[in-house]
């Protein structure tokens, strides 16, 4: 199956090749040329990371280990790590960055009912959500943020606290690099662990976590009601999963999420994954409470 699996991925890069060099030849104005090319070759890349996935997807589950750069997982009650591999390596994060984003609002006590404009520089990326001049509360982007990881959120959140200000004060806190509140963040899986029971540790943050569905009326000139689904609790299938957060850059999928058993909290992070980062992630829980039910003599409910 394998086999038959990566021959399809050769096939869908010669043709992905073929597609682009028709697109070179068919068309004729530069910039038009330019443009359906980067949409091509980007469809292309899309389909080739399916199978790849798919493939690292079915290795991950026959071999029962994560297909990822590192992972860890943490005791919250001690912090003694149950399970890791390079779980001190300094990696991308993507939008795990927003777990320090959330917590430093918090400690600069920024009043959460407090109506904040969102302006058309906050417009770092597209937003699904918001629309410049859009009147909202601190609390509503606290939401967006976490609930649907939504960068516009991240960027205004800082923008309100002053942004080299509010960057500087995310790096003191000692759990990694950050150029920006959204998702340029440098940190290793032990640091984004860290972040996490912080974050919990704040019970209006968690709370937000929980959330399965929000909604609000945005004002400003496109007055509106909004509403959203908690889009990691949604996806995940992970056994006793309580709140996540995930993160995605270059093709590589990242996850943070607090899981319990018999009363013990655990913390979860899986770092630049090449499979299914839910998938991992159930890997992981499967693979500790095996370790642990292996000393205490219980039985995996799970299995």
């Amino acid at each position: 199956m394998v086999m038959a699996v990566s021959k399809a991925l050769d096939d869908s890069t010669q043709r992905s090749q073929e597609v682009d060099d028709t697109v070179k030849v068919k068309f004729d104005n530069p910039l038009e040329n330019r443009t359906r090319v980067m949409k091509v070759s980007h469809a292309a890349a899309l389909g080739r990371y399916g199978l790849r996935r798919f493939i690292n997807d079915r290795r991950a589950a026959a071999a029962g280990v994560p297909i990822a750069e590192a992972f860890v997982t943490m005791r919250t009650r001690d912090g003694v790590v149950l399970e890791a591999q390079d779980e001190d390596v300094l990696l991308p994060i993507a939008s795990l960055t927003k777990l320090r984003t959330a917590t430093l609002v918090r400690v600069l006590q920024c009043p959460l009912d407090e109506a904040v404009n969102i302006d058309e520089c906050d417009f770092i990326s597209r937003s699904s959500i918001f629309q410049p001049g859009d009147i909202v509360s601190i609390h509503t982007l606290i939401s967006a943020m976490m609930l649907q990881s939504d960068n516009v959120a991240a960027q205004t959140l800082a923008r309100i606290n002053g942004v080299k200000t509010f960057v500087e004060e995310m790096n003191d806190g000692g759990v990694g690099t950050f150029v920006n509140s959204w998702g340029g963040g440098i940190a290793s899986a032990r640091n984004v662990a860290t972040m996490m029971i912080s974050y919990q540790e704040d019970a209006y943050l968690l709370r937000r976590a929980l959330d399965t569905y929000y909604r609000t009326v945005v004002g400003g000139p496109n007055e509106r009601v909004l509403g959203w689904k908690n889009r990691v609790a949604s996806r995940s299938r992970i056994p006793g999963f309580i709140w996540g957060k995930t993160g995605t850059s270059d093709f590589r999928a990242s996850l943070g999420f607090s899981w319990e058993y018999g009363g013990t909290n655990h913390i979860t992070v899986i770092l630049r994954s090449a499979g299914n980062r839910f998938r991992d992630g159930r890997i992981m829980v499967e693979r500790t409470f095996s370790r642990l039910g292996a000393v205490s003599d219980v039985t995996c409910p799970f299995a």
